[in-house]
Parts: C-alpha cells; sequence; structure tokens
C-alpha cells in the first residue's frame, strides 16, 4: 500500500484534533519520538540557511541542500512525493504528505468535515459532507509530527508564542535546564491565554521525559510553576488536563519501551545490545519517575536487563561485529574504505581552538539552532588543515590512488565524486556537515552528548542501479520499501526513480510507483532481501540502508537503525 493510499484510510477512520491535519508519514527523521515546530517556507534559499520546515511540490536535486537543512519537509501529494521522501529519509529529516493540493504557489490542506454517526450492518461509520482548505503561509509556524503522521497549523494570534515555545524546549533539549524553562514561564505567566501556553509547555515537556531524555523532576518543576501562577479556581481544571497529557505521553513511552526490549530480545551483535541495554534502562527511569509523581503503576525493566546481561556474556567471547560485517556476512560485496578517525578531527579541534568554541556555541541557551550551525559551520569553513597534522596524514592515507572518492559523515550527507585535489576541502565541508541543524537538532532532542565525526573515504562506484531501503521489525511481515534508480545514487534525486515493496520472505519486489530498474532484476531482490534481513537481526530492529549494484555485486553504503 502506497503511503497515500494509507492516508485514505486514515481519512476514513474519522477527524483529527482542531488544527491538526492528517498527513501521510514518509519519513520518520533521526529523533522520531517528538514533532518539530519552526516557521513554514516555500523559498528554497531560505530553507537551505537552516531553521525552517520547508513545503515542496516538486522536489529534486537542486533541493538537496534545502532539505538536508530543513527542519521538517511538507511535500504536496502527487509522483513526486516519492523523491522527497527518498531525498528526506536520505538526511534523517522528518517529512509528510498531506491531503491537500497546490494552489497559485501555497499548498492548501484538506479538512474533511464529517456528518454524524450511521450504523450498517457490522459498523459504524462517518461520511465526509465537505472538505475544508487550509493554506499554510509563508512565515507562519508549522508542527509536523511524522510519527504519528500530523500536521499543524495555528490561529494568528498565537503564532508568535507557538515559536518562543517551540524555541524553550528546543533549548531544553540541548541543556536539560528545567529551572531554565521555569523561569522563562514566569516571565510569560501573565499573557493572554496563558494557560493554553501552559498546558503546552508541560505537553511538550511531558513528551521528553517519556520518550527522549527529559528528567521528571523538570517536569513536576515546571508543572507545578505553571499552576501556582494561574487563578486558584482554574488550577483544578489546568491539574486534570496536565495530568491527562503527561499519561497519554507517559503510554507512548512505554509503547516506545516495549519496542525497545522487543529489540533488545532480537539485537544479535554485542554494540546494539549495550546500545539496546542502556537505552532500556534509562527509559525505565525517566518512566519511573513520571509514572511515581503520576501515582501511576511504573514499567519493570528487570526481567529484559538480565536476559541482556546474559546473552552479552556470551557474545563477549566472540569477535565483534559491525553491521558491515552482518552485510557481508549475507552476500554482500566488500567496498574498500579508509577513515579519518574521529580522534584525528578531536585533535584538530583542540590544536585549532575551534572545540571549546563550538561547546559553547552547542551550550549557548540563547542561540536559535540555525545560528549555532551557521556559526559552527563558518568557523570550520574558515579553518585550515595542516597537511603534517593527525587528520592531514589521515586524509593522505585514506585517499590515495587515482580515480574520485566519496566522503561520508554518519547522519549527514555524503560528499561523492570527489578528486583528490578536493580532499581536504570535502574533509572541511563533512566536517561542517555534522553540525548541520537537522543531524544537531537531532542530537540534542535526543539528549545525545556532542562529540567529534568519524569521516569515511571511499572510492566511488559506477553502479547499474542504486537505491535505499527501509525496514519495519524483523518480527513484523510487512515488506520492505524500496526506492531504486538506474546509475549512481544520485539518480535517485534528477533521474526517473522506482518505488518498490520487497517482500523480505521471497526476496520478490513488487513495483508501486515510478519506472522500473532493469538492473534490479530478481537476483538483485533476492540478494537484498538477503542482506536487509542480516541488517535487521544485526540491530535487532527494523533497518535503512542505502545501497548499490555494480556488475551483480551488491554493495551497502550505509546502514543504521530505523527510527
Amino acid at each position: 500500500m502506497s503511503p497515500l493510499s494509507a492516508l485514505a484510510l486514515l481519512v476514513l477512520a474519522g477527524p483529527a484534533a482542531p488544527e491538526t491535519f492528517r498527513a501521510a508519514p514518509l519519513s520518520a527523521g533521526i529523533a522520531a519520538a517528538q514533532p518539530v515546530t519552526a516557521p513554514a517556507t516555500y523559498d528554497r534559499r531560505k530553507a537551505a540557511g537552516g531553521g525552517f520546515v520547508l513545503v515542496l511540490r516538486d522536489p529534486g536535486v537542486s533541493d538537496d541542500e534545502a532539505i538536508r537543512m530543513s527542519e521538517a519537509v511538507v511535500l504536496a501529494p502527487g509522483p513526486a512525493a516519492s523523491r522527497g521522501a527518498a531525498l528526506a529519509r536520505s538526511h534523517g529529516v522528518p517529512a509528510v504528505a498531506p491531503l491537500g493540493r497546490w494552489e497559485a504557489g501555497r499548498l492548501l490542506l484538506d479538512e474533511p468535515v464529517f456528518g454524524p454517526p450511521r450504523r450498517s450492518a457490522d459498523f459504524t461509520f462517518q461520511a465526509v459532507t465537505r472538505v475544508e482548505r487550509w493554506p499554510i503561509e509563508e512565515g507562519e509556524p508549522v508542527t509536523v509530527d511524522a510519527a504519528s503522521g500530523l500536521v499543524a497549523l495555528y490561529a494568528a494570534q498565537r503564532r508568535g508564542g507557538v515559536l518562543e515555545l517551540a524555541q524553550a524546549l528546543q533549548a531544553y533539549d540541548g541543556l536539560r535546564d528545567g529551572q531554565a524553562l521555569v523561569q522563562w514561564w514566569q516571565a510569560r505567566a501573565g499573557q493572554a491565554a496563558a494557560e493554553k501556553l501552559g498546558l503546552r509547555l508541560v505537553e511538550g515537556l511531558a513528551g521528553r521525559v517519556a520518550l527522549s531524555g527529559g528528567r521528571a523532576a523538570d517536569y513536576f518543576a515546571v508543572e507545578a510553576a505553571v499552576e501556582s501562577s494561574l487563578a486558584r479556581a482554574r488550577r483544578p481544571t489546568f491539574s486534570r488536563a496536565a495530568g491527562a497529557a503527561a499519561a497519554a505521553r507517559l503510554r507512548k513511552g512505554e509503547a516506545a519501551l516495549a519496542a525497545l526490549e522487543t529489540a533488545l530480545r532480537r539485537a544479535s551483535s554485542q554494540a546494539a545490545l549495550e546500545r539496546l541495554r542502556a537505552r532500556v534502562l534509562d527509559s525505565c527511569g525517566r518512566l519511573d519517575g513520571l509514572a511515581s509523581g503520576l501515582r501511576l503503576p511504573a514499567p519493570s525493566c528487570r526481567a529484559a536487563s538480565a536476559q541482556a546481561r546474559a546473552r552479552l556474556a556470551a557474545l563477549a567471547a566472540k569477535p565483534p561485529l559491525t553491521w558491515r560485517g552482518a552485510a557481508w556476512s549475507a552476500g554482500a560485496a566488500k567496498r574498500p574504505s579508509s577513515v579519518v578517525p574521529a580522534e584525528a578531527c578531536s585533535e584538530f579541534l583542540y590544536a585549532s581552538g575551534l572545540g571549546a568554541r563550538i561547546s559553547d556555541i552547542v551550550a549557548d541557551a540563547s542561540l536559535p539552532l540555525p545560528l549555532k550551525s551557521s556559526r559552527i559551520r563558518a568557523l570550520l569553513a574558515a579553518a585550515r588543515l595542516d597537511p603534517g597534522s593527525p587528520a592531514g596524514r589521515a586524509l593522505e592515507a585514506a585517499s590515495s590512488g587515482s580515480g574520485l572518492f566519496d566522503f561520508e559523515v554518519e547522519g549527514a550527507a555524503v560528499r561523492s565524486g570527489v578528486a583528490k585535489a578536493g580532499a581536504v576541502k570535502a574533509l572541511l565541508e563533512s566536517w561542517a556537515d555534522y553540525w548541520s541543524p537537522g543531524p544537531l537538532g537531532a542530537r540534542l532532542r535526543a539528549g545525545a552528548r556532542e562529540a567529534a565525526p568519524q569521516v569515511k573515504v571511499s572510492p566511488t562506484l559506477s553502479p547499474q542501479v542504486s537505491g535505499i531501503v527501509y525496514t519495519g521489525d524483523p518480527a513484523t511481515p510487512s515488506p520492505a520499501e524500496v526506492f531504486a534508480a538506474r546509475g549512481p545514487i544520485e539518480a535517485l534525486w534528477t533521474g526517473p526513480l522506482g518505488e518498490y515493496r520487497l517482500d523480505l520472505a521471497s526476496g520478490r519486489a513488487r513495483l508501486v510507483s515510478g519506472d522500473p530498474a532493469p538492473a534490479f532484476d530478481a537476483p538483485a531482490q533476492a540478494r537484498l532481501a538477503r542482506t536487509v534481513r542480516s541488517l535487521g537481526d544485526f540491530f535487532g530492529t527494523g533497518a535503512s540502508a542505502s545501497f548499490a549494484f555494480q556488475d551483480g555485486a551488491l554493495y551497502v553504503l550505509d546502514a543504521r537503525p530505523a527510527p
């Protein structure tokens, strides 16, 4: 089923909440737990500066930088949405395609109005009586919840408060400073509609506690500050609404915890087990604090943790496995590559004095995310790399020989077809890409500790077909999504694109839309299915991977756990 077909089924299920519009989720992004709020723009140049939700009609290769730098992408429904989805997924940027139409240079969102419930022999349903259309205006705040498939717009009088709130929560993502949020609220407690703003504040904070590293103590401190600032008669109503919202986030957190425990049971590598066990214990601690304060039952992770410890002990005696090893064990070809290690980047940042300056910029709560990113990227763009430094020597070794090279940093763009003369520039740009608004914002929202990036350098391939594959949980029978095009991976954004559904059990793919890639034939489909099954077992969850077929050999260019 295509995303837009799934969206049609969602519409049959009933109306969305006020100001929200249903949308087909096309890319969950790197940090899928939290919705993203930012000003909307149709201007690609503005979006390339970072900090916006980009609204697009016909995405193409010229939009790659704008999409990569955006907080989220809203795509007009239609054939081009698949290309936009592939672009967004490749950069870890959330993307959705809401029901609507493009008219006079704007995207109009459809809001179906439902009639009274009707009964048939077997079920009750509501028919759509009319459709109202709401435009996304340039500069207005838009919230994109790719995980739930929703887009939210706001009344004109509330837009300033929405953006201020989004920036305050974004600052909390980086600092985890609950007292700063209390002070932020106290400066706004006397505003009109303060109760609604306060409720949105505690809802956003509860979601962060339940899903992405927030602290329960911060939530209860902010909730108490908001409640105490309200008129006495309004406090019980607010308390009930805040409690219900927090309980709903708690349930989402428990569902995410259950998925983590399932992934923990399936993980086949020591690294994945350790990573997932740490996440399970961290999630348990946060949920326990939230549930205790709400006087609700708290989840227990003792059994899952004990099982993980036993499996870790068994795996400790085996050679460590990487995702590349998992792919190679399933028949993928080994692509020669070298790395400029993270330690070399750390040494460069320390020796140049940039490390401390970058840390100060990231920690500065007064700076919005786009400005943090642009300042860090400007520092790196103006930097000079000493060929005799550890990074310079590692780069020389990695780019030795003739031909062209690809530069890749985890979670950011791949720079392909770089000549040796441009290697230093490509390395500095790859380091800068690590601090682009999308990857930087995702790390801050997830509470990840900042660290220097590792850059992988590989000879450029000349494949007959390339693509991206996305799988769900290995325990489910749902097919994988495959976007494939003839030629190198860049052809996904420039040439004819085919969208497939790949059955991982049979190894057969079905073309859903677009143009077929002749080299993605039955043997190639079976080889890809075996490989992504192995990657799923390695990660213990779904996988996202880019791939290329050259002369019948399958190369996995990149792989990561599905968000």
